[in-house]
């Protein structure tokens, strides 16, 4: 019986001395995380339902009146303990969470934003990789069947590559025939690799892995084609 199972393609440009190389990351889609950029001003994060509309607006007035009162050294922070109000201290980025709202603070201004109100994007995170899925020029959706696994081992002795190769059973929710896909694992710790290829080359990955312990179709990536 087939065990089928769902995994992303993200494609992205890897620029080196030898030029632009394609490489196609393996993403596992329950693991996608949605953040949103908030950038670098003094932000902090509110739950909207836990939290009273009418108390939010109370404290930024009494922050609008002191920075009038001309005290600099004055944060948002320091009203918000004040009036007892639970935030966080926001990151650049922050997980999405449409139950929650930005209070931002810059020279000019201060606004409270939804954070529907900024852009969401797709993140995937690999031990200490990160994906941005807005930097991906192509997405792809595929399905393979683990019940049928072909191991490999190439590399060297201090830096082994791990392959498994399984059936290919769709691309984009479209069926396919004869096809493979070829999951590449490296031991440095980078985030997995993967090659879709036609069945009919599968012998001679195969032996080339064993022989060089390599796929020369990965020179690509390291700016080795000629």
């Amino acid at each position: 019986m087939s065990k089928k199972v769902t995994k992303e393609l993200w494609c992205y440009d890897l620029y080196d001395n030898y030029g632009i190389h394609p490489v196609f990351y393996v993403v596992d889609p329950e693991h996608i995380v949605k953040k949103v950029i908030i950038g670098e001003c003094e932000s902090y994060i509110v739950d909207r339902h836990t939290v009273d509309e009418g108390k939010i607006d109370q404290a930024l007035v009494g922050y609008r009146y002191e920075k009038l009162g001309g005290d600099n050294y004055l944060k948002l922070c320091d009203i918000l303990d004040e009036h007892k109000i639970d935030y966080k201290c926001a990151d650049i980025t922050e997980d999405y969470n449409p139950d929650k709202v930005v209070i931002a603070v810059d020279e000019d201004d201060m606004r409270i934003i939804p954070m529907n109100d900024f852009e969401i994007v797709d993140t995937y995170t690999y031990l200490n990789n990160i994906l941005w899925s807005d930097d991906a020029k192509e997405r792809i959706i595929i399905q393979i069947d683990e019940s049928n696994i072909i191991r490999l081992v190439g590399g060297s002795d201090l830096f082994k590559i791990f392959y498994f190769i399984y059936p290919l059973i769709s691309v984009d929710d479209q069926l396919v025939k004869d096809k493979s896909f070829v999951y590449i694992i490296p031991q440095s710790n980078d985030i997995p690799a993967g090659l879709i290829v036609d069945d009919s080359d599968i012998e001679k990955i195969k032996d080339e892995i064993r022989t060089n312990g390599d796929l020369s179709i990965l020179n690509s990536w390291r700016g080795l084609d000629e």
